[in-house]
């Protein structure tokens, strides 16, 4: 898949372009480095730190709970060990920067050894452009704080290394390329429906799949025979990835059709604006599908609606919405985008009159329409955004169509899309927005009243402690947990999974809550609930044989407070 010359490039023009996308990209990378880590994010670092008091690698890190899958400890670990080599967990601030400082060093050197790899092979029927790379670290550094280090985001990472791998033209290429692509299947497990999203991107790119296919699938079966064989070794981390499935209550009640016209409602509704490349990349969905029944061509249209399909899957099967899992889609819309400013359509929008170009632009905006019907009628939470959502979807589709006409020069319309991308990432998603500006403000009133609290009462110094709460007090106050759950939803999801009160995992964490003798509990009353009446012995506990001796409102990442309760022994 190339991108289309429109025109020669004068020097001034070439220097003029490459210091745009350095700018363009600098401000993104500073955007994703000064980015505060969210809740979850930072319950999942709670539980690295944990792992420290579990023993050694890797049975460490099966036994520090987390409910994302053993794939994401994983890596959340070794992002935790590299930074605390280097600076005090407790500095916060400084270890949140250097985590986000060595994810993106990560990037930058993977994404360069696999062009300079594709590059030198002077046999491969492909090319990876420097604009095409800048359109991946687009995609990838275009998100908010909510999406950034969650396992959908890592998810998208793989992906893109198993895509860029299996562009070379060499069979041990395409088995790494397998390999990466295996990694979907423990880094969450459902995220695993991804890997059909690799040979779509051969078909769309025009490569020989013929040549790739069996040494990718050799990979692939060796990493998930790998992947299988951990969990026959560590059973309880096989157990995890099942009772994730309960915490979530995601099979309850499974609509297939309601469900995917939910899951597309809540996305297009206002979930993707954490990711704002996929309404780029929904528009240019739109675009190449007006132009296959121009063209009567539909195979690039039934590629990407396959590779969209993959992300809307993943999203549906989980039945949560969260914001952060719509980042699976970021390759789908990656992908769009590639296709629409390749050299197949930049020739033929060329040729379009006026008229004709505009008709393609209402087209495109009807089934934005059709989008926002879904929205209206099964997301009515999203609601409130669908004019703005409407009204930037329109423009995008504009200046999609007619951008390429106000810039003749090479790489016009990849450009183009960055800036439309980072223009949307700059007004929803950047660190400077408010959802970032709260999350950032709730971190640093955290972190100062849990400092306050710990060096009062010498949290830290405690044998053990009995953490009821979300994962963020104990991310701040880093003593052993006396519960494997160190946010116990085994315990905390019996109110809207009542099921889960007649489970094994739930009367274990319930049996080591009620034994616990600590001096001191935290408890999020809002998180826990522990006055409700399915958890009537460990409130009766709480209540025999604690008093409370500190309580406060706590700001929460999306502008709520939570009443917080430190309890000591009578």
């Amino acid at each position: 898949m190339r991108f289309e010359k429109s025109g020669s490039l004068s020097r001034a023009h070439r220097r003029g372009l490459v210091v745009g996308w350095i700018v363009l990209l600098g401000v993104l990378a500073g955007g994703f480095l000064f980015a505060p880590f969210n809740e979850d994010v930072r319950s999942q670092f709670a539980a690295a730190r944990q792992a420290d008091y579990r023993g050694w690698f890797p049975g460490n890190i099966v036994e520090a709970w987390d409910i994302k899958p053993i794939g994401n400890r994983m890596m959340i670990y070794g992002f935790y060990r590299a930074a605390a080599a280097l600076v005090a967990f407790r500095d916060k601030p400084t270890f949140e920067l250097l985590v986000h400082g060595l994810c993106l060093g990560g990037i930058t050197a993977g994404l360069a050894v696999v062009r300079r790899v594709i590059q030198g092979d002077p046999g491969s029927d492909a090319r990876v452009s420097p604009t095409s790379i800048g359109l991946g670290l687009v995609s990838i550094l275009a998100v908010s704080y909510y999406v950034i280090l969650q396992p959908e985001w890592f998810a998208s990472l793989f992906l893109l290394a198993a895509i860029g791998l299996t562009v070379f033209e060499s069979p041990v290429a395409a088995v790494a390329a397998g390999l990466a692509a295996s990694v979907l299947l423990p880094l969450k497990g459902v995220t695993v429906l991804l890997v059909p999203v690799v040979p779509v991107t051969w078909l769309l790119m025009g490569l020989d799949w013929r040549r790739r296919s069996l040494p990718f699938l050799g990979g692939l079966v060796l990493g998930f025979g790998l992947a299988v064989l951990f969990f026959l070794l560590y059973p309880q981390s096989w157990q995890d990835l099942v009772d994730a499935t309960a915490y979530q209550n995601s099979v309850g009640g499974f609509a297939p059709v309601r469900r995917g016209l939910k899951t597309i409602g809540v996305g297009y509704g206002g979930a993707m604006t954490h990711a704002p490349m996929l309404y780029v990349g929904l528009a240019c969905t739109f675009l190449v599908a007006v132009a296959g029944i121009a063209r009567r061509s539909f195979r690039d249209t039934l590629l990407l609606l396959a590779a969209w399909g993959c992300a809307v899957a993943v999203v549906m099967i989980q039945g949560k919405w969260f914001a952060y899992h719509y980042g699976v889609a970021i390759v789908p819309a990656l992908l769009s985008v590639a296709t629409w400013c390749s050299d197949r359509y930049s020739g033929w929008r060329e040729s379009l009159p006026v008229a004709g170009r505009w008709k393609l632009v209402a087209l495109a905006c009807l089934g934005n329409l059709a989008l926002a019907a879904i929205t209206w009628r099964y997301a009515p939470d999203q609601r409130g955004l669908l004019p703005a959502v409407c009204a930037v979807t329109a423009i995008l589709a504009v200046g999609l169509v007619q951008g390429d006409r106000f810039a003749r020069f090479w790489g016009a319309m990849p450009t183009f899309v960055a800036l439309l991308t980072g223009i949307g990432w700059a007004c929803v998603a950047a660190p400077w927005t408010p959802p970032a500006r709260s999350a950032a403000l709730a971190g640093a009133e955290q972190l100062a009243y849990f400092s306050e609290l710990d060096g009062r009462h010498r949290l830290s110094e405690e044998p053990s402690l009995l953490f009821l709460e979300g994962g963020e007090a104990s991310y701040f106050i880093t003593p052993r947990s006396a519960l494997r759950w160190i946010y116990p939803l085994p315990l905390q999801r019996v109110h809207s999974n009542p099921e889960l009160v007649r489970s094994v995992v739930h009367a274990r964490a319930l049996e080591q809550a009620l034994a616990y003798e600590g001096h001191y509990i935290i408890l999020d009353t809002t998180w826990m609930r522990s006055d409700q009446r399915l958890l009537p012995t460990l409130s009766e506990k709480i209540e025999r044989e604690y008093e409370v001796v500190d309580a406060t409102d706590l700001l929460q990442d999306h502008g709520e407070r939570n009443p917080y309760v430190l309890l000591r022994r009578k």
